[in-house]
């Protein structure tokens, strides 16, 4: 399509530039110079005054809608007048593009056949929500040649003019390629049934890409029975495109609400990747059905290992805790990037119960990263005190690892958790207990940090005077001073220095 078919014209950059970049005066508040306006030339160094107080008008004007018709009806009676050059009257269609309204819309509309204006007239009148808009295009439809046709085409297609469905069925199968290709995009668009019925037609092998596009964009714009129809016919059809065919499983399970799970499980056993991946996107984002998420968590041990990545993430985003014990099933996955979205979805599915079966992974180099994070930001209740308990009975390396996501994992309990390993048997847990301790401090567990160093015989108990050091470092010297004098009593004489 040439680029000469949608021009964008922005009216004030457009007179900037014409203007090579000069600053305009004050804004004007009012327009009087029609004389001069009728004469106006986009090459003439003194025409610019002209435009540049049209320009400052309409800026002072803003969105005052009284002052705006009144210019607008001025400047529309100039359109007509023999004498008012093509640089005037482009100049006046920008400025009803501008305003987005236009009262005599005849008088516009009679320039959309005009070989130099008519592309501009188009643009003028195409955002406007007006009836009168849709008839002067149709009207003017069956009069244009060439480019000015596909245009008005394409207007048609763009404000969905279903008046315009008859015409552009015959201008689908034009011999004009252009223009057909345009005719199949608009009637997309319009998204009726009868542009659907017309869009399952084959067209000419170098239009079938678009009459696809087309097709897709119109099923999503049926609603109920009618896209419910469209897209059984569309999707059953297992030789079609996979990109269409996808398309169509999309509006199957968004209008056939009822039976969106029946749908997502022929999905899943399509052969094509394209079809199963939207199936398994839709059910993620945009549908909460119970029966969907069973037909998900029944999907999951048979998928391809590149599905099942796809369906631990739908679970995942549907917080569907009861996928917890097959999505635990799949940390087994003899597939590593299976084993590490299970690891991560369990987050958001799982439990206590499947704790033990994500933290003994944690000794796996090429998961461990997965369960970090599966563990640290799993919130289901409980989970904090089941990996408290694993923390205890774990080897070293482990209890270390599970220390660091206890820290990791925040919240009130942290501190009381960590606390459990500050006597641990192992020198290394110790230290990345303290370790995790001074991370998350902070002022309110001033006092607590106080009562660890109590408690705390050496070689730990430099360990815990830099934990008390990090959680006062916020405090005033006032707040410290009355903290330290309230535990100054309990403490030790070890401890007092």
């Amino acid at each position: 399509m040439k680029q000469t078919l949608r021009p964008i014209a922005l009216f004030g950059l457009t007179m900037l530039l014409a203007a090579g970049g000069a600053v305009a005066a004050e804004p004007a508040t009012s327009f009087d110079d029609f004389k001069a306006l009728q004469t106006y030339s986009s090459v003439s160094t003194n025409c610019v005054p002209v435009r540049e107080q049209l320009e400052s008008t309409l800026m002072a004007i803003g969105t005052n809608r009284k002052a705006l018709e009144g210019l607008q009806t001025k400047l529309l009676a100039l359109l007509s007048a023999p004498e008012t050059t093509h640089d005037a009257r482009d100049l006046i269609l920008r400025a009803v593009q501008r305003m987005g309204f236009c009262n005599d819309v005849p008088a516009v509309a009679a320039l959309l056949t005009d070989a130099k204006l008519g592309q501009m007239a188009r643009v003028a009148l195409e955002g406007i929500k007006d009836s009168r808009v849709d008839d002067a295009f149709l009207s003017a439809l069956p009069k244009a040649q060439g480019d000015a046709k596909v245009g008005l085409v394409i207007s048609l297609g763009l404000r969905r003019c279903e008046k315009a469905v008859p015409l552009l069925l015959s201008l689908k199968d034009s011999n004009d390629a252009t223009l057909a290709g345009a005719a199949l995009t608009a009637l997309g668009r319009i998204g009726t049934p009868d542009c659907a019925k017309a869009l399952l037609t084959p067209a000419a092998p170098a239009l079938e890409f678009q009459r696809q596009s087309a097709l897709a964009a119109c099923m999503n714009l049926l609603r109920g029975s009618e896209a419910v129809q469209v897209a059984t016919a569309v999707f059953e059809d297992t030789k079609g495109p996979a990109p269409l065919r996808a398309a169509a499983i999309r509006v199957l399970m968004r209008n056939d609400k009822g039976k969106a799970s029946v749908w997502f499980a022929k999905a899943m056993s399509d052969s094509a990747l394209r079809v199963r991946e939207t199936a398994i996107r839709v059910a993620a984002t945009e549908l909460n059905d119970s029966k969907l998420s069973e037909a998900l968590i029944a999907a999951l041990p048979k998928a391809a290992p590149e599905d099942q990545v796809r369906l631990l993430g739908a679970l995942a985003e549907r917080r569907e805790r009861r996928a917890g014990p097959a999505v635990a099933a799949l940390l087994k996955s003899p597939d590593v990037t299976v084993q590490q979205a299970a690891a991560r979805a369990l987050a958001d599915v799982g439990g206590p119960e499947q704790i033990a079966a994500l933290a003994e992974l944690l000794a796996v180099d090429d998961v461990r990263d997965a369960v970090v994070a599966g563990l640290s930001n799993m919130r289901a209740e409980g989970a904090g005190r089941k990996i408290a308990e694993l923390t205890a009975a774990a080897e070293p390396q482990q209890r270390s690892r599970l220390v660091a996501i206890i820290a990791a994992r925040g919240g009130k309990e942290t501190l009381p958790e960590l606390a459990k390993s500050i006597n641990d048997s192992n020198d290394a847990v110790r230290k990345d207990t303290w370790r995790a301790i001074r991370e998350v401090a902070r002022p309110a567990d001033v006092e607590a940090c106080l009562g660890l160093l109590v408690k705390t015989q050496e070689p730990d108990r430099s360990a815990a005077e830099q934990v008390l050091v990090s959680a006062m470092r916020l405090m005033t010297p006032e707040e410290r001073g009355a903290v330290l004098v309230t535990v100054w009593t309990r403490a030790d004489a070890a401890v007092r220095p």
